[in-house]
């Protein structure tokens, strides 16, 4: 898989468009696979049709409208490509102006989206040697912990070669782990003497290049990686996806954008002048590909069918009728004949009016003992699963234990390690009463049964999840401080925990997603955005056998 390197100005007007080529030469002469992208272009360095990137206007637009996920998921879309055929892509950062302040914030932001290797560029301007370098280590702390191995080093910039040696024996950068790749000098007769390739060829390092080639794939998954991972492979399997709630704009907004963009085949219940009115009425231009089936024209074709499999339950075909008025149960219907792969719903209904239908007619996975649910937390650096928060008010020990496994592998299908943490208000052997107990013999139980998995528990949230407290609380616990999914002991603790960490924080929560069912029905929260259903859809195709 390809790496990332990512060339980051400290300050403004350091000839980055001249480093960065002469960067990509320097790894070809290691005889490597190199592909430069450079993600948006500044001011009238570039022209737009020369196809590098996203115009500054472009950009800019993405942040003022509050859109920077879907601005870095379009990044990470671009970098895919240049990623395909390349052993290394090296990735031209933002120039720092004071007309531009998010620059900076946005260069941050990239780099950890992309997991990338980090190259700074410092030019001495007026300052001394050790200003220049603490400038650096104090520029690092914007992108994590120091020091760091995602921090390749430090490019200097001399022009009148005034700090070279201080530069390359510099004592302050060695102090917090940061090496000097180079020092770059013109010579006294600045105006005489142009910095070019072969200058930086001559003078930076090249060690770092092995270095990043055999660089760990990081198995975390970040939010735009993830969005993008989910688009994708959705869109390769090409679903029938159903969103019976076509009345709902959001729904209906939703379902068209994912029918335009082929996320799956979209159908949505409505009558036709219906749908087309509320689309006109909020300046929606519907998509040719979205097919819309007015429910009336159906129902009567399931009464038998639903009789048939509800007649253990005294189902008539009068109650059948009856049933089959409510979308819920119609579509659940057309989802068990194999007309639709998958079902999303519950932006004007309850959970528990969303899923019974799939409960009574549609059923369990072989196997699999009871239904819970997860949701995907698109945390600013990661994607974590939680479960179950919204079917199974108080499960016990073998419960929680299949709710654990179940999360598990579901995390795997969206492509996220499981590392699963059962947490609970006590760590270890710490603590005793009722729900710990019961949490700690689940983990036991889930731990037997797939030994193949990492599960650990009782953890509490903080030894779950930070690696310091992790060590502190469970030193010998291979979950401790790098869990990626969280399993809570009943439903309450669940549901408060997702929602105050997504209301908090303002971050993009996809699900629930339904796990343990025969076919996918995945739940929408009444307060769901356009985008939670969007994304919703995708999980629910991938979810689809």
């Amino acid at each position: 898989m390809s790496k990332t390197v990512m060339i980051i100005p400290i300050g403004s007007s350091v000839g980055l468009t001249l480093i960065t080529s002469g960067i990509v030469k320097a790894i070809e002469n290691q005889k490597v696979k190199v592909s430069f992208f450079q993600p948006f272009l500044q001011n009238s360095e570039q022209s737009k049709s020369e196809n590098l990137g996203l115009s500054c206007e472009e950009v800019e637009n993405y942040i003022c409208e509050g859109h920077l996920g879907d601005l870095l998921e379009t990044i990470v879309e671009q970098h895919h490509e240049y990623a395909k055929n390349s052993e290394i892509v090296v990735l031209k950062g933002a120039q720092c102006h004071r007309c531009q302040p998010h620059f900076p914030r946005l260069n941050m932001e990239i780099a950890q989206t992309l997991d990338a290797n980090i190259i700074f560029v410092s030019m001495a301007n007026g300052t001394s040697a050790e200003e220049m370098q603490k400038n650096v280590v104090i520029f690092s702390r914007l992108f994590g912990k120091v020091p760091s191995e995602k921090i390749l080093g430090c490019l200097f910039i001399d022009p009148h070669g005034d700090f070279v040696d201080a530069l390359k024996n510099s004592s302050i950068l060695d102090q917090y782990g940061i090496n000097t790749l180079g020092v770059l000098t013109f010579g006294h007769q600045v105006d005489n003497v142009e910095m070019n390739e072969e200058m930086i060829l001559n003078n930076i390092k090249t060690d770092w290049i092995k270095k990043v080639l055999n660089k760990k794939q990081s198995e975390v998954l970040t939010p735009a990686i993830f969005r993008h991972q989910l688009v994708q492979k959705a869109t390769e399997k090409n679903k029938k996806i159903l969103l019976p709630e076509g009345n709902d704009i959001r729904v209906l907004t939703a379902a068209n954008i994912c029918a335009e963009r082929k996320i799956a085949r979209i159908v949505t219940f409505g009558k036709q002048a219906e749908i087309k009115k509320i689309a006109q009425e909020n300046s929606l231009k519907l998509s040719s590909n979205l097919e819309i089936i007015d429910p009336d024209t159906i129902r009567d074709q399931y009464v038998d069918s639903l009789v048939e499999a509800r007649k253990h339950k005294g189902m008539t075909e009068e109650k059948a009728k009856e049933e089959l008025k409510l979308h819920t149960m119609l579509s659940t219907m057309m989802l068990k004949h194999n007309e639709v792969d998958g079902l999303v719903l519950g932006a004007a209904t309850t959970t528990a009016d969303s899923i019974r239908p799939a409960f009574q007619v549609i059923g369990t996975t072989p196997g699999c003992k009871l239904v819970s649910s997860v949701m995907f937390m698109c945390l600013p650096d990661q994607v974590l699963v939680y479960g179950d928060i919204s079917v199974n008010p108080d499960p016990n020990a073998d419960q929680l234990a299949d709710i654990a496994i179940q999360s598990a592998e579901t995390a795997k299908t969206f492509g996220i390690a499981p590392i699963v943490s059962l947490v609970s208000y006590s760590t270890g052997a710490s603590g005793h009463g009722a729900s710990v107990d019961k949490v700690r013999e689940a983990a036991v139980i889930a731990k037997e049964k797939r030994p193949d998995l990492l599960i650990d528990g009782p953890l509490q949230y903080d030894a779950a999840i930070d690696p310091s407290v992790g060590k502190l609380k469970a030193p010998n616990s291979h979950v401790a401080g790098k869990a990626t999914v969280f399993v809570f002991p009943n439903i309450d603790a669940g549901n408060i925990c997702y929602k105050a960490v997504q209301r908090s924080t303002h971050i993009l929560c996809v699900g629930p997603v339904l796990q343990g069912l025969a076919k996918p029905v995945n739940d929408l929260s009444r307060g769901c955005s356009v985008k939670d259903i969007i994304y919703t859809v995708a999980l629910t195709a991938l979810q689809a056998k």
